[in-house]
C-alpha cells in the first residue's frame, strides 16, 4: 500500500528497496529453475519496488522545490535591500 510506503523514513525506504531488489533477483532465479510456485510474487514485488521508487522521487522533487523556493525568497530579500 502506498500509504504504508509513505510512512517509512528515507533510510527505511532505501533498505527496503535493496532487500526487495535482492529478493527479486532470487525470485527470477527460482522462476528460471522452475522452483517458483507462485509467479504472482514477481509482479507483487515489482509493484512494491515501483511504489518505493515513486515515494523516493516525490520526496526528491519536494526537496528540490523547497530549495528553489528558499533561493527565490533569498533573491527577493537581496533585491529589497538594494531598492
Amino acid at each position: 500500500n502506498i500509504d504504508e510506503v509513505r510512512g517509512l523514513s528515507h533510510d527505511e525506504l532505501i533498505k527496503e528497496l535493496e532487500d526487495l531488489q535482492r529478493g527479486m533477483m532470487n525470485l527470477r532465479f527460482r522462476k528460471a529453475t522452475l522452483q517458483l510456485q507462485d509467479s504472482s510474487e514477481i509482479k507483487s514485488t515489482r509493484r512494491t519496488i515501483a511504489r518505493i521508487r515513486t515515494v523516493l522521487r516525490e520526496r526528491e522533487i519536494a526537496e528540490e522545490e523547497e530549495d528553489l523556493l528558499l533561493l527565490v525568497l533569498d533573491m527577493e530579500t537581496q533585491i529589497d535591500r538594494l531598492a
